[in-house]
């Protein structure tokens, strides 16, 4: 590797601070609300009847 090549990955850019918060907080929000929709929802009408 030549030293041009050192400092092209050196400019990259990195990803923002906090990018894995964000997505951890959003999938964690989507867990609660599928949880919560099949637990009120699906639960609560009970088993299914013929």
């Amino acid at each position: 590797m030549t030293s041009s090549d050192d400092r092209k990955l050196r400019d990259l850019p990195e990803h923002p601070k906090g990018t894995l918060a964000i997505v951890a907080i959003y999938a964690g929000l989507f867990a609660a609300g599928w949880i919560a929709f099949y637990v009120w929802l699906f639960l609560g009408r009970g088993a299914p009847t013929h």
